[in-house]
């Protein structure tokens, strides 16, 4: 069972189209282990690279989901044409050409431009899955 969290950060959860708030998770994380699903049969995903979001939202979000009984996995954010966080993306990057195709793979990280970022992505993978 899996469950897409994305992020717990609350000005993100309101502006975007997040599909799970922290009251539903907790909600869905209490009739999952009600039900009998055990660490192993639960994955949540987050997503790292988010518009507006930092390293250390990232982080915080999986230190709360540290406190639940769940595999933690971590999804890279790529822009989606015709989404709020594509129009969101490009009034926060307008330098990006975010419309190229190549800028909407996740695997390059576009809203992420820091010293250090694949460093700090692996770190956050570890942290992650301890």
């Amino acid at each position: 069972m899996r469950l897409s969290v994305e992020t717990f950060d609350r000005k993100r959860e309101k502006e975007s189209s997040h599909k799970v708030f922290f009251a539903e998770f907790e909600r869905a994380m209490k009739y999952l282990v009600d039900a009998g699903f055990s660490k192993e049969e639960i994955g949540a995903y987050i997503l790292a690279g988010l518009p507006a979001q930092n390293f250390e939202d990232v982080v915080e979000t999986i230190r709360i989901l540290k406190n639940f009984p769940c595999k933690i996995k971590i999804a890279e954010y790529s822009p989606i044409p015709g989404t709020t966080d594509f129009e969101i993306s490009k009034k926060l990057h307008p330098e990006l050409p975010l419309d190229e195709p190549l800028y909407q793979n996740n695997s390059i990280f576009p809203l992420w431009n820091f010293e250090g970022k694949w460093e700090r992505i692996n770190w956050l993978k570890d942290f992650a899955s301890k």
